[in-house]
């Protein structure tokens, strides 16, 4: 026992010796609000990713990205043969060309195989598994760029399951002898990435309808199902680090409001509840390859969103502090999660700034030159269209040596950059904020602004330049424009409905408009009023904590007012 728990110590202190950090990387993904829920990891190097539409708005899309350099360039595709209402549920990679999908057809609710060999040009359904007549497709994984294993439905009495030793190339049936019989004839598996798990070393589970959790330890030729740790469920997500150590939740009926999480230790003889402590999320959760019982954990909901870690087995957690994943104060949103080991992953968030489609890597210090400009603190609201604008830019050591001179620049639009020397000090993980004496004239309506470094030697280039969206306004009269009266609105800061007060000089539109820090446009209603006084409520509930900013627009006239949502 004393030497397990030195051992487990020696890996926390191991993990702090190697200086890790953040980055953006941008996944090409087209437009705004695209957001990447799932992360296949091959290597180090070889990453895809899933896209979806999180903008809350508009059609669904079906879009992928992969990288072969360790996301420092990200190449997108389409999923390219699935029919108009197919949509993929889940995406696992073996190599950089080869890659399959679990897909729905939301017409007619059947569930298909495809696959790529060709990096995402072309998608074919996979012949030899999953496909018949009778199949319903549930899920597959890779253990690495050779073996994996697939699962569906039951089809005549015996769940399908599917193995490959060769990529993908060829599938091989698991003979029935091989699977526990279903405990009843309705019972299935589930449609979704994290509704089956692997461990390096073979060690694969996936999750029923009926509770049960079915296992392997040898790459899937032979399946056992542990004690059932719940009767019947209606989704339900499983994550695991070993054959002994497995984690569930359960979401037990359709009108169920939240999880109901057990884990066990002994392979599921006995299931416990699982309770955690600290900043836990459970949108997605994945375990680090390489470590004894590491999970990271993510969410994007409002008021519980962020990236956390635990050494425990998920018992205890501890968010990731970074001022990527805390720009603003409060944590960003983080979707999609997987970690090649303890030192490299990928966390998927939505745009950045409104420019860029991102996700996140969490990666070891580069070693020698490195710095970039980390975010652009001013402007930090709407700008007055014709004004003198001055930009404040903090900057970063990214690397492991002290940086004593470089260039700092930004620039509006695709004008001419305004670029600066700067000399002095700054060591490895620190940060300045420097403030530009030379200003911009704000343009018209949203333009953007972006502030990057030029440091001879820089080994990281991808992380230059940072970016925002800003929005030009007519001036401004706090709250008043001749006879044109916009009131605070009330209660403020608010946490649910809030209340905005305003008076018109005339009969006319009047067009309300909600925009978070970066001048990105939230919300927005407009409706025609008589002259006097009028009220418009409005319900925050759904939006993130953080400083808004509100418009009010009446014949060519604007007026704003900060709002603070908690």
């Amino acid at each position: 026992m004393k030497k397990n728990f030195l051992l487990i110590a020696l890996f926390f202190a191991s993990i702090g010796l190697n200086a890790q950090y953040w980055s953006q990387q941008n996944t090409n993904f087209s437009g705004t609000s695209v957001g990447v829920d799932q992360v296949s990891i091959v290597d180090s190097n070889i990453v895809w990713i899933n896209g979806f539409n999180g903008s809350g708005v508009g059609p669904r899309i079906k879009v992928f990205s992969r990288t072969q350099d360790g996301g420092t360039t990200w190449t997108t595709g389409t999923y390219a043969g699935f029919g108009a209402t197919v949509y993929p549920y889940v995406l696992t990679a073996a190599s950089y060309t080869t890659a399959f999908a679990v897909a729905m057809d939301t017409a007619s609710s059947a569930a298909s195989f495809w696959q790529t060999t060709d990096g995402g040009t072309t998608w074919t359904t996979v012949a030899s598994a999953l496909n018949g007549a009778s199949s319903f497709a549930d899920g597959v994984k890779f253990w690495n760029s050779t073996q994996g294993f697939c699962y569906g439905d039951p089809v005549s009495s015996e769940f399908e399951i599917y193995t490959t030793n060769d990529g993908g190339t060829t599938w091989t049936a698991v003979p029935g002898a091989n699977i526990p019989d279903p405990s009843a004839s309705d019972e299935y598996g589930y449609n979704g990435f994290d509704c089956a798990a692997i461990v390096p070393g073979g060690i694969g589970v996936f999750l029923t309808n009926k509770g049960r959790v079915f296992k392997t330890i040898d790459y899937g030729t032979t399946w056992t199902t542990t004690t059932d740790p719940y009767t019947t469920a209606a989704s339900g997500k499983i994550y695991a680090s070993s054959a002994n150590y497995i984690i569930l939740a359960n979401w037990a009926t359709s009108t169920s409001t939240s999880y109901t999480w057990k884990y066990t230790t002994d392979g599921g003889t006995t299931w416990q509840t699982f309770s955690p402590s600290g900043t836990f999320y459970d949108y997605q959760m994945c375990y680090v390859p390489g470590s004894p019982n590491m999970f990271v954990s993510t969410s994007p909901y409002q008021g519980t969103s962020g990236v956390s870690y635990s050494f425990d087995g998920g018992l205890n957690w501890t968010d990731y502090l970074d001022t990527l994943l805390q720009p603003m104060g409060p944590n960003i949103q983080c979707l999609g999660v997987g970690f090649y080991n303890t030192g490299i992953g990928w966390v998927g968030n939505y745009d950045q700034n409104g420019l860029i489609n991102s996700i996140l890597k969490y990666h070891p210090a580069p070693v020698g030159m490195d710095a970039g400009a980390l975010t652009i603190l001013q402007p930090s609201s709407p700008t007055v269209i014709g004004s003198d604008v001055q930009v404040i830019v903090r900057v970063k050591n990214f690397g492991t040596t002290t940086i004593t001179s470089m260039d700092i620049a930004y620039q509006v639009g695709t004008s001419s950059p305004v670029s600066v020397p700067w000399i002095g000090t700054l060591l490895p993980d620190s940060t300045l904020d420097y403030t530009f004496t030379t200003t911009y004239v704000s343009p018209d309506s949203i333009y953007n602004l972006c502030a990057y470094t030029v440091v001879t030697g820089d080994i990281y280039p991808s992380n230059d330049e940072t970016c925002k969206s800003v929005q030009g306004t007519v001036g401004i009269k706090e709250g008043y424009i001749d006879g044109l009266i916009l009131n605070q609105n009330f209660p403020n800061p608010t946490i649910g409905f809030t209340t905005i007060g305003f008076t018109v000089p005339d009969n006319g539109e009047v067009v309300l408009s909600l925009m978070n820090s970066i001048g990105k446009v939230v919300y927005r209603e407009s409706k025609k009023v008589d002259v006097g006084s009028h009220k418009i409520t409005l319900n925050t509930s759904h939006f993130t904590a953080g400083v808004y900013f509100y418009e009010f627009k009446f014949n060519g006239s604007r007026l704003y007012k900060k709002m603070i949502i908690n």
